[in-house]
């Protein structure tokens, strides 16, 4: 018979953990705040963007085009205006008037504009006193192309305040 010594299987010694580099915890979130805040970013420009469209950026600080003029602009009356969003409802029991002033307008510059916006003022019967703009888009040197811009109620009279 063999030894009881004999029998036991060796077992090696155990091994001492090597020493691991540690990385901070707000390390591992980096790249995904640097995503969210590219994205945030992004957002912004573009809402920013889209409101100076919808509004019209800063007019003021737009010169007039001088070299820009309009003409043949006429005032003409409905009563069949029928409001943005109730194309499809019955129409109203009494008819609502309105007035769209509309004309045309010519790019004598000499050189290609994205964007033309003709400022108008307009009065009613009553005195009482209104503005809007009216934009022309893609108006090449020597071209002319029509505009309007609806009121509400009878304008009596209007003027072109700027052109820019």
């Amino acid at each position: 018979m063999a030894d009881s010594s004999d029998v036991t299987p060796s077992v090696p010694d155990p091994i001492e953990p090597k020493e691991s580099i540690r990385i901070p915890r707000w390390l591992a979130a980096l790249p995904g705040l640097l995503l969210v805040t590219f994205f945030a970013v992004r957002a912004m420009i573009q809402m920013g963007g889209a409101s100076q469209a919808i509004s019209g950026g800063n007019e003021s600080s737009k010169p007039s085009l001088a070299c820009v003029s309009t003409y043949g602009i006429t005032l003409t009356n409905s009563e069949y205006y029928v409001p943005e969003g109730h194309q499809f409802s019955p129409p109203p029991k009494t008819p609502e008037l309105s007035t769209v002033v509309s004309g045309m307008v010519r790019n004598d510059c000499g050189e290609a504009l994205k964007a033309v916006r003709i400022h108008l003022k307009v009065s009613d019967e009553n005195g009482r006193k209104g503005e809007g703009s009216a934009l022309v888009t893609g108006l090449n040197p020597g071209e002319a192309k029509p505009f309007d811009k609806a009121w509400m109620g009878r304008i009596t009279s209007y003027e072109v305040d700027s052109i820019k």
